[in-house]
């Protein structure tokens, strides 16, 4: 089973960003790398991997100026074989980026392209603080959170919705679960059974917040147990409220959208998102 595991954002400060996180939903750092090509601080809701990076290198980003880029960045997928999750990507239109880590010992994961261009990662060994982690090099399990939001959702946008998701319907299994369409996006919803993606086209920039015609991961989110009690700690460590997603804050599928204090888009929602598996 194909599995996602993995959100990555770039920060300006690992430290001040892991203090953050750690402060308002609970997350726990599960370990650290530090490279010639950047640097990450990696923390866990016990289930999924938030990656906090400094890039160094535009190669390795992906991207022009990576060193001014601060935002939700790429995601990652545990898959059984790389070679194989490889070779069905760029049968449906992906392509190969880059290979990170080390592929003997177990601690490495291949980068990839979408047909739009969007990253993400494939990986056999998983990434450290997941429950699905299987590397032999790792020197002890990361610790388990206590009490902590969890993250259930992961938003990437796109210009084709319907063919966006026929990829990675088709390359991973991911399951459809549900459409949305409504004034600010369309939306499409698959899921591994346990975390949503949505596949986003914004038809307003303002409600995008990512500038025009962006393409790429957009955010992610969070469940919590209450909006007002997270939503309080939120803005009172330095985050801002973006904007509520129209509807009532007791419908199935409300969102609160923040920002952290480096910009970064992020969602809190009681009730979860669509994933096929028990909230």
């Amino acid at each position: 089973m194909n599995r996602i595991r993995h959100i990555a954002i770039v920060v300006t400060d690992m430290e001040k960003a892991s203090d953050y996180y750690k402060s308002v939903f609970g997350l726990v750092e599960a370990g650290r790398d530090y490279t010639p090509t950047g640097n990450g601080l990696y923390l866990s809701d016990g289930e999924i991997n938030l990656a906090l990076l400094n890039y160094k290198s535009d190669a390795m980003a992906g991207i022009k100026n990576s060193g001014r880029f601060i935002g939700a960045h790429h995601f990652g997928i545990q898959v059984e074989d790389v070679d194989k999750a490889q070779a069905v990507v760029e049968k449906n239109g992906g392509s190969f980026h880059f290979d990170l880590g080390h592929e003997k010992e177990g601690n490495f994961e291949r980068k990839l392209r979408d047909p739009n261009g969007v990253i993400f990662d494939v990986s056999k060994g998983g990434w450290v603080g997941t429950p699905t982690r299987n590397v032999k090099t790792d020197k002890k399990p990361a610790p388990k959170p206590t009490k902590s939001a969890k993250i259930r959702h992961i938003a990437i946008t796109s210009p084709d919705p319907e063919k966006t998701a026929k990829f990675y319907e088709i390359s991973f299994g991911l399951k459809r679960v549900g459409d949305t369409k409504s004034e600010l996006s369309d939306g499409i919803y698959l899921t591994d059974g346990y975390i949503t993606l949505a596949i986003l086209k914004y038809l307003d920039d303002k409600a995008s917040g990512r500038g025009e015609g962006f393409i790429g991961t957009h955010h992610f989110g969070l469940q919590v147990e209450s909006l007002e009690e997270s939503g309080d700690k939120v803005t009172a460590a330095g985050g801002k409220f973006f904007f509520d997603v129209p509807g009532d804050n007791d419908s199935l599928y409300f969102e609160r959208k923040y920002r952290d204090p480096d910009g970064i888009i992020f969602d809190i929602s009681k009730n979860g998102w669509w994933s096929g598996a028990k909230h």
